[in-house]
């Protein structure tokens, strides 16, 4: 009998050790398994570059007229559309939770449009992800820019960039972004522009 209540006993407690041990062991599993895996971007350092173009409105006012230019006559108007100049994005951030970014970088124009110089332009913002643990997920960026380009007063602005991200790695990044800057100071200008980014975490 003693026997018997032994292994009794010894039966019991490899079952409970089965079942309280096996949640474990399938999130182990899952997590091994690419459909276990998650993209979230805590405590990663990240590096971004984006390439676009877009299209300024521009409405001049005081000292600003003589710097918003009409393509057709070269005279200084008002008002005033045209394409930006083509430019790159180089940003470095920190994940500070899986779906929030802290986010700095640098604006480097890769071209001169007539009387439009290559911009220069520094920035600091966030970047919030609306499905962090997702490979394909929306994003929205906002933040405040120094606008240091060649030849024109220091400007500042204000940024908002709406994007779609894809997860190809669970360290590398493409996304597709609109982007809408305010610009108060050298005018009262509006932009819009669209960008192709790449990201790398580590």
């Amino acid at each position: 009998m003693r026997h018997i209540r032994t292994r009794q006993w010894i039966g019991t407690l490899a079952v409970g050790a089965t079942l309280a041990f096996a949640p474990g062991a399938r999130a182990q599993d899952a997590a091994a398994t690419p459909r276990g895996t998650t993209y979230g971007h805590a405590s990663q350092a990240e590096i971004r570059a984006a390439f676009g173009t877009g299209w300024r409105f521009a409405l001049g006012y005081g000292k600003g007229k003589k710097q918003c230019p009409d393509d057709d006559d070269g005279k200084a108007e008002s008002f005033c559309t045209a394409r930006t100049p083509a430019f790159t994005d180089l940003e470095i951030g920190f994940g500070a939770s899986d779906g929030l970014e802290v986010t700095g970088g640098v604006r480097l124009g890769l071209e001169d449009l007539n009387d439009d110089p290559a911009p220069l332009a520094l920035g600091l913002g966030i970047r919030a992800y609306t499905s962090p643990l997702s490979a394909i997920k929306f994003y929205i960026g906002a933040r405040g820019i120094v606008d240091l380009t060649s030849g024109q007063n220091t400007d500042f602005a204000l940024r908002a960039e709406p994007g779609l991200q894809f997860e190809l790695l669970r360290s590398v990044a493409l996304s597709v972004q609109t982007g809408v800057t305010l610009g108060l100071v050298r005018w009262l200008r509006f932009e819009v522009d669209g960008a192709l980014a790449l990201q790398y975490r580590f």
